[in-house]
């Protein structure tokens, strides 16, 4: 969990340092294409090893569920306090050296509550995939977790939030 939460920490310190990721367009809209539109940024030669910070002030509340950014905030806000990074890995990439080359994703469910994308891509020579769920807040799609059951954001958050 510290490895995850060190490499989100080190692609947000990149962002920060190197100009906030762009926000997404306006007609970026259903599930597919947001999870195009993000791997879309990652994969842009501009951003170098692949450093796109989903995370970004613009990001959070432009992709993310209200209840996927509480947690996320308040995770965050204990780990400044104890001086450690919330985040080690890149959640786009489910990786600690993201390279990626191209992707393509596949709405795996989709009905008028709730979405799920899965993004599949070549990562250092290995297929791998990466798990979108999606909720409707209003009219808007929204993510609420990245991951799959074992390796979910959100439970690692929860998890991240219960610990001492």
């Amino acid at each position: 969990m510290h490895r995850l939460r060190a490499a989100i920490a080190a692609v947000l310190f990149a962002t920060l340092a190197f100009g906030a990721a762009a926000k997404p367009p306006v007609t970026v809209k259903e599930p597919k294409d947001i999870v195009d539109w993000v791997y879309k940024e990652t994969i842009k030669p501009s951003k170098g090893a692949n450093h796109f910070d989903i995370f970004g002030k613009d990001n959070l509340p432009a992709l993310f569920s209200k209840t996927f950014i509480s947690e996320y905030t308040a995770g965050q806000k204990k780990a400044d306090k104890a001086g450690e990074p919330f985040i080690d890995a890149d959640p786009v990439t489910n990786s600690q050296d993201p390279d990626v080359k191209s992707h393509t994703s596949v709405v795996n469910r989709l009905d008028d509550k709730s979405a799920l994308v899965t993004a599949s891509f070549v990562l250092h020579g290995k297929k791998t995939s990466v798990a979108y769920r999606f909720i409707k807040e209003g009219a808007d799609w929204r993510i609420d977790d990245i991951g799959d059951n074992e390796s979910s954001l959100r439970k690692m958050f929860k998890e991240y939030l219960k610990a001492k």
